[in-house]
């Protein structure tokens, strides 16, 4: 097992860290925390259209409709709380003036519920999901437990990641369990530009033909 899990990341308590240090290194943060994440279909959701006091009238609307949907509004939708992966670079979180990037963690056994724990099936699975190039749309992460937080085996999925306001982030940072060590950052570093990397593309492309050179 020694052998097959060594490029997984280790994990560092974050009492071990002070706060100074946890928000002054470089690149992308890799902190676990637990908040809720939303998930909605626009085509039909709860609208707030109005409220006195404590009283609310709610409306379905299909946000795709211009008829319907106005430009601005409050909608009423259905959350869950799971663990969660800071994937901001700290530069944008120390700023304090832009979103706070998060995506979730999933467990191992939510993806692949059929799959033992420790088979030789199971361990050419997260040999794959290790390798960026075979999977750059997720992050694979080994057991877990912190003085009271735990998690199995799991899987960082990037396709479903969301943004937290900048005013959350002082109760974004009371909220973390551990974090990355650097060597663990450094892998989950390179995810996020397999990811997110800019390919090669002619420069002419984002013109319009009346405005290429």
């Amino acid at each position: 097992m020694i052998a097959t899990w060594r490029f997984m990341p280790t994990i560092q308590h974050r009492a071990s860290l002070s706060r100074r240090c946890t928000f002054t290194a470089r690149g992308s943060k890799a902190m676990m925390i637990t908040i809720p994440f939303v998930a909605f279909g626009i085509a039909s959701v709860a609208r707030l259209a109005d409220q006195v006091n404590d009283t609310a009238r709610l409306i379905v609307t299909d946000l795709t409709s211009t008829d319907d949907a106005p430009e601005i509004g409050k909608l009423v939708v259905s959350y869950e709380r799971k663990p969660a992966i800071v994937v901001s670079q700290s530069c944008d979180i120390e700023r304090g003036k832009n979103p706070v990037l998060v995506a979730p963690i999933r467990t191992f056994q939510s993806h692949f519920p059929e799959m033992t724990l420790g088979s030789n099936s199971f361990r050419t699975r997260i040999k794959e999901l290790a390798n960026p190039g075979k999977n750059p749309i997720s992050f694979p992460l080994p057991p877990i437990q912190r003085d009271g937080f735990t998690l199995p085996y799991s899987l960082v999925t990037f396709f479903e990641m969301q943004n937290i306001v900048p005013s959350d982030l002082a109760r974004l940072r009371d909220l973390v369990k551990v974090r990355l060590s650097p060597d663990g950052r450094g892998k989950f570093q390179e995810r996020i530009s397999y990811l997110f990397g800019r390919f090669a593309a002619e420069d002419d492309l984002f013109f319009a033909e009346e405005h290429k050179a």
